[in-house]
C-alpha cells in the first residue's frame, strides 16, 4: 500500500529568496503520538501529535505538531473516536507476531 500523498492546490514557494523551492507534492514521511501524561505537561486528557510532511524532489520538510490544552485534547478526541482502538491493537500484535512482546491480551 503505498502513503496518500497531499497535492497543494496552488503551489507554494518556500525558502528564502536565493533558493525558492517551489512545492507542489507533500508526501507524510512520519506521524508521531505521545500520550504520556508526564510529557503532555497537563491535567487536561490530551495528547501530543507530530506529522512530518516532505517534498521529495527538493528534501524541504514542513513539521506541524498539535498540543496544549485545546489543540492535544481535540487530537485525542478525534484520534480516539477515528482510530485508536484499532491502531493499537494492531501494533500491539505485531509486536507480539514479532517476539518483541511476550504473550498477553489487549484490553
Amino acid at each position: 500500500m503505498a502513503i496518500p500523498k497531499f497535492t497543494l492546490t496552488t503551489p507554494q514557494n518556500v525558502g528564502d529568496l536565493n533558493n525558492p523551492i517551489l512545492i507542489d507534492v507533500l508526501a507524510v514521511t512520519a506521524i508521531s503520538f505521545n500520550f504520556d501524561p508526564a510529557l503532555t505537561g497537563s491535567s487536561t486528557p490530551q495528547m501530543i501529535v507530530s506529522i512530518v510532511l516532505k517534498h521529495l524532489p527538493s528534501g524541504w520538510s514542513h513539521n506541524i505538531v498539535y498540543k496544549g490544552n485545546a489543540d492535544g485534547a481535540a487530537a485525542l478526541a478525534w484520534f480516539n473516536s477515528n482510530f485508536a482502538q484499532n491502531l493499537v491493537t494492531a501494533v500491539l500484535n505485531r509486536l507480539v507476531a514479532d517476539g518483541k512482546l511476550p504473550p498477553g491480551t489487549i484490553g
